[in-house]
């Protein structure tokens, strides 16, 4: 849904609120808002969906009660702003004048002079409130556009830091085999869905092309690489194109976040992370790996895995440290492990010789010599070396590779970002 408004003088008043309350309306929509309004004159009343969150007086501490509906101007982040008495047509401002914020003056930023026709998107934001509800004429595989800028405004490209940008090339040009390698492992997934508990709401970021996303919730994920993007199912839940340094919903808009084997991939981590505590009400779901275990036999072949993952992977603790307090499982991982990440096929040697296989693994991508290590590996197979030195791995059903399902629930992780 679009409004037009031609663009009129406002009263002032709100930039003085919007500064003195910088921080509340930080956290509850994600952007730095410039402190005042532009105001927009329509022709026919404009009516708040029923959806919209809100500001209360009580909880923040301010005078007035605050509607919030994200929005697009200019296809950059912003948000209408209405109070109640707006709303029900006791305040100083009519339904024809809407209010937008963002993060910078548009006035200046587009040259705008009062009589300018100004357009402004809104369902794609507004739907994000209610993730139940997917914005009208848009499929559940379509990238819901414009929501994955910066809070500047900027392109996409533009948001991403140099370490963001390769991290969005690597999977552009190896993420084309996911759909078929990367399958979701019922074992793991089970797991996973019993950590998100009686959620009914998930933003998974970091989504790939959404493997462990439960069906039967109201699912929105986040994921910056076209390519995985284009392997989604059809049937997939709608996606965004953005990032985890600057998720473009609203605080409190899903019961929970997700974020499966995607965190060791985030620059900035303490941020990406205080955004996922930002917009979950109750429960924080990681699946990582935990860099103080041992590595299996993959890193004799590979000694250089060890130091890449240690490296980019972050501790349990810090993991504790920036969630508050978390509890910890043990994801053992199975022989047969249908989702082929690097340890997937511990007790199938013969499958990393596969360039496909490995195609699939991010970390053989970072790897300075990969063929020493595959010609090793071909001739122990052959010669029967590494059955002799880690056959007996093949009798155990799964092993613990060092895979840890970290979870923080609400009290816990809301204590800190409020």
């Amino acid at each position: 849904m679009e409004i037009t408004g031609r663009v009129t003088q406002g009263l002032g008043d709100y930039g003085v609120w919007l500064a003195k309350y910088k921080e509340v309306y930080r956290r509850a929509t994600g952007l730095e808002l410039f402190p005042g309004t532009l105001n927009l004159e329509l022709t026919i009343p404009f009516d708040l969906p029923a959806n919209c969150q809100r500001l209360e007086a009580a909880d923040y501490g301010g005078a007035v009660n605050v509607n919030l509906v994200p929005c697009l101007v200019f296809g950059r982040r912003a948000v209408l702003l209405r109070t109640d008495a707006n709303q029900d047509g006791t305040g100083p401002h009519p339904k024809t004048i809407v209010e937008i914020a963002t993060d910078v003056k548009l006035r200046d930023e587009y040259g705008l002079q009062d009589g300018d026709l100004v357009t402004v998107e809104m369902e794609p934001g507004a739907a994000d409130l209610d993730p139940s509800q997917g914005p009208p004429g848009v499929d559940s595989n379509q990238v819901i556009p414009g929501l994955g800028r910066s809070n500047r405004g900027d392109g996409l490209d533009s948001q991403l830091g140099s370490t963001k940008v390769r991290s969005m090339e690597i999977y552009d040009a190896i993420g084309t085999g996911y759909r078929e390698l990367r399958r979701a492992d019922p074992r793991l997934a089970a797991g996973i869905l019993e950590a998100l508990g009686t959620a009914r709401s998930v933003i998974n970021v970091g989504a790939g092309a959404g493997s462990y996303e439960p069906r039967g919730r109201a699912v929105v994920a986040v994921e910056p690489s076209t390519t995985m993007i284009r392997q989604r199912a059809a049937d997939a839940a709608r996606v965004v194109q953005g990032t985890a340094e600057a998720l473009p919903v609203l605080a409190d808009s899903f019961d929970a976040s997700l974020a499966i084997l995607t965190i060791h991939h985030w620059p900035n981590l303490p941020s990406c992370l205080a955004e996922l505590r930002r917009v979950s009400r109750h429960k924080i779901a990681i699946l990582t790996w935990d860099p103080g275990a041992p590595g299996f036999w993959l890193t004799d072949y590979f000694p250089e895995i060890l130091e890449i993952d240690r490296r980019i992977f972050p501790s349990i603790e810090f993991l504790t440290q920036a969630l508050g307090p978390t509890v910890v499982t043990e994801v053992p991982i199975p022989r047969d492990c249908t989702d082929g990440f690097l340890g997937a096929y511990w007790a199938r040697p013969e499958a990393y010789l596969a360039a496909d296989v490995r195609s699939a693994i991010s970390t053989f991508t970072k790897l300075g010599d990969l063929d020493s290590g595959l010609a090793q590996l071909k001739g122990d197979l052959a010669s029967g070396s590494w059955e002799q030195k880690y056959g007996d791995l093949l009798h155990r059903d799964s092993l613990d590779l060092g895979y840890r399902l970290v979870v923080a629930s609400s009290s816990q992780s809301t204590a800190t970002k409020r």
